[in-house]
C-alpha cells in the first residue's frame, strides 16, 4: 500500500481512526456502522482524488468492497453476537452453543450462529414470569411447563461455575436434542435434565449409536437418587456443582480397556 494512501484518499478527520483501528488490524474494534461509513466515504474521495491509483491501491478498493458487503452482511448479527456477549461477559447470561457434530474436540466444534440461552441466575427467571407463577414456584405446586426449563437453568448455571463451557447438540429432521456435553480425558459426555420420570431417549441413543465412538457412557440429572444402569450414571440436579470434582476422579468402567 502507498505511504501516503490514507491522507491522499481519505478525510483527514477519518484517517487517524482508519488507521488506528483496521491498517493495524484491530478491525474488529470498529463498530459495524461506523466503520460502514468509513468505506463509504473513502470510495468517495477515491473517486475525486486519485484517478489512477496504483496497483496496491487498486487491490485495497476491491478489498474494502467486500469489506462493506461484509459487514452489510453481517450487521444486524454482529449487533446481537456483541449484546450477548456483553451480558455474558457481565455475568447476566450463560451461552450454550450448538456442536456441529457429536465429536470431540468440543470448541472447534460449534457453529455460533446456534445457541440457547441462559440466565446466571435462575431468579431472574423466575422474575420474568407473572405474579401468580411465582407464587406458585415458591410453594412449590403448579410448577407445569416451567419445570424443565428451570431445571435445565440451574443445571447450566452451575456447570458455567464449575468452569464449563456449554454446548449442546440437536440433530436436523430428527428428535434427536442433548442437553450438555462435558468430558473426560478419553470420552465426551453427554448430559441430559430431565424433569419428569421416564426414559432419557436422546442419551440412550448416543450411548448405543456406533455414529458417535466418542460416547462412552452418559449422565442424566433429575429429582431421583444416585444410580446405575447400562451405562447411565444418575445424579440429582443439584449435585452438578459437584460434578467436576467427580468427573476428575471418577473411572467409569466404561473407559477401562
Amino acid at each position: 500500500m502507498c505511504e501516503n494512501i490514507l491522507s491522499l484518499l481519505i478525510p483527514e478527520s477519518l484517517a487517524g481512526y482508519f488507521k488506528e483501528n483496521v491498517i493495524e488490524g484491530r478491525l474488529l474494534r470498529i463498530n459495524a456502522a461506523e466503520a460502514h461509513l468509513i468505506f463509504l466515504q473513502y470510495f468517495q474521495y477515491l473517486n475525486k482524488i486519485v484517478p489512477s491509483p496504483c496497483t496496491a491501491c487498486n487491490e485495497l478498493v476491491v478489498g474494502i468492497g467486500n469489506i462493506i458487503n461484509v459487514f452489510q452482511s453481517f450487521y444486524l448479527f454482529t449487533d446481537v453476537f456483541r449484546k450477548l456477549e456483553y451480558l455474558g461477559g457481565a455475568g447476566i447470561i450463560n451461552i450454550c452453543y450448538c456442536l456441529n457434530s457429536v465429536d470431540l474436540p468440543l470448541s472447534g466444534n460449534i457453529d455460533i450462529d446456534k445457541y440457547k440461552l441462559y440466565f446466571s441466575d435462575t431468579g431472574l427467571l423466575i422474575s420474568l414470569l407473572d405474579e401468580e407463577a411465582q407464587e406458585d414456584l415458591r410453594a412449590n405446586k403448579n410448577l407445569g411447563v416451567y419445570k424443565g426449563a428451570i431445571y435445565e437453568n440451574m443445571v447450566a448455571d452451575a456447570l458455567n461455575k464449575e468452569g464449563y463451557s456449554l454446548y449442546y447438540y440437536k440433530k436436523q429432521n430428527s428428535t434427536l436434542e442433548e442437553d450438555f456435553f462435558i468430558r473426560t480425558a478419553k470420552s465426551l459426555v453427554p448430559l441430559e435434565v430431565k424433569s419428569k420420570d421416564g426414559r432419557a431417549k436422546s442419551l440412550r441413543t448416543l450411548i448405543d449409536s456406533a455414529n458417535y465412538p466418542d460416547i462412552r457412557f452418559g449422565i442424566k440429572l433429575s429429582a431421583n437418587n444416585i444410580g446405575h444402569e447400562k451405562k447411565i450414571y444418575s445424579f440429582p440436579y443439584f449435585c452438578t456443582f459437584l460434578l467436576k470434582r467427580f468427573i476428575k476422579k471418577f473411572n467409569p468402567i466404561e473407559e477401562q480397556d
